[in-house]
């Protein structure tokens, strides 16, 4: 029997392909594969951001003192940033038009990006560049924007980036690019330490390298690689000045009777308000790519938004389905998803095995011990089945 996730909720619904969007990943890269800057802008622009001491500060405190798995975790701060690419002067090279923009937000560790509005033509490429020209978010193309307004690839490293669009010139629809906000994260996610405070010794430490010595790296695991890749961290960002970006915990894709790779995606309730799924962030493959020691991801790719379709409040679990597909998206064609399997035969599952993001780390495992059954009888329902949670 395949030991991951036994369902007794969730029975009523029409199970059918999402539309096919590919959203984005973040990846790092060799400098060879970086495009060229082209900004004429001397320096960089600044978002403004108020009360920053006091805000940062905040920020790490709570960090160092959270405690509570039922509460999200703040790790950064929106910026409210209001540029339209129509302003940038375009620099033409042959039948090629490029647009650039530098942003820099110092002693973040982690910076995101969020369009108000974004139409990319069919020829439009838009790339966001870390400060080290070490790792690109994109490129990204018409075909990967599942809506137009409040659209937010996802993370990337440092305290410093450029965002370039590149399309033809003879293009009949110009890109349309505003963007709205800056998300400054104090949160590592890729070990660069540009806020070095969050790493003294002796103090809390959540985020990148941060779990307990007795969590492994999933990738010590081999035979655990498949159901790994079902495994997503989810995150937030408030889309206002002064707004929190937080963890909320990690979910899981899970299969349906059709074996369609429908985006069913599996969570917990608590923590999580229905009303925050349009604009949760959810990424996949966040991993260390060695055993030991901890090292950054190389990657990650991003998921955003989701509908509700169902919850289970006294077993605190909340099916959502998925905005983008990954299952079918363009972008995870080379690092593709799994879904977790689901049955209804009653019989003893020996170990229970862990695969999540504490403290929002990179992937880990921890081994478990046998699974209890509970039988669950749902209002309305005339039977009641076995149900094993495998993931955490």
């Amino acid at each position: 029997m395949k030991k991951y996730l036994l369902l007794s909720v969730f029975i009523y619904f029409n199970f059918q392909l999402t539309e096919t969007i590919a959203q984005a990943k973040v990846e790092k890269v060799d400098p060879s594969q970086i495009p060229s800057k082209v900004s004429s802008f001397k320096t960089s622009f600044v978002p403004e951001f108020p009360d920053k001491d006091r805000s940062i500060t905040e920020l790490f405190l709570g960090i160092q003192n959270h405690t509570s798995l039922d509460k999200p975790l703040d790790i950064g701060k929106t910026l409210i940033f209001n540029l339209s690419f129509d302003s940038i002067p375009k620099v033409r090279n042959g039948e090629v038009n490029f647009r650039e923009i530098e942003i820099s937000s110092p002693g973040s560790n982690t910076l995101s990006v969020n369009f108000s509005h974004i139409e990319l033509s069919k020829s439009a490429q838009l790339y966001i560049i870390n400060d080290e020209e070490s790792y690109i978010l994109g490129p990204i193309i018409s075909e990967d924007i599942f809506r137009s307004n409040n659209f937010d690839p996802g993370f990337i490293p440092g305290d410093k980036i450029r965002i370039l669009l590149i399309e033809g010139v003879n293009e009949t629809s110009p890109s349309k690019v505003q963007i709205s906000n800056i998300g400054h994260v104090i949160f590592d996610f890729f070990g660069v330490n540009k806020f070095d405070a969050a790493k003294i010794e002796g103090i809390n430490c959540y985020g990148y390298g941060c779990s307990s010595s007795c969590l492994e790296n999933i990738v010590c695991f081999t035979g655990l690689n498949l159901e790994s890749k079902a495994v997503a961290l989810m995150t937030y960002s408030e889309n206002w000045s002064g707004g929190n970006i937080s963890f909320h915990g990690t979910g899981f894709l899970i299969n349906n009777g059709s074996q369609n790779k429908r985006a069913l995606f599996l969570s917990m309730i608590h923590g999580l308000s229905e009303i925050l799924l349009s604009n949760m962030r959810y990424i996949f493959h966040y991993k260390s790519p060695q055993c030991t020691p901890t090292t950054n991801g190389s990657q990650m790719y991003f998921i955003q938004g989701a509908t509700q379709l169902g919850f289970d409040g006294s077993n605190d679990l909340r099916l959502v389905e998925l905005s983008t597909n990954p299952g079918t998206s363009r972008v995870f064609n080379n690092n593709p998803v799994s879904y977790l399997g689901w049955s209804i035969i009653d019989e003893t599952i020996p170990t229970i095995h862990g695969i999540h993001h504490p403290l929002g780390d990179v992937q880990k495992y921890m081994l478990g011990g046998p699974a209890t059954p509970e039988l669950l009888v749902e209002p309305g329902v005339s039977y009641g089945i076995w149900k094993y949670m495998l993931t955490n």
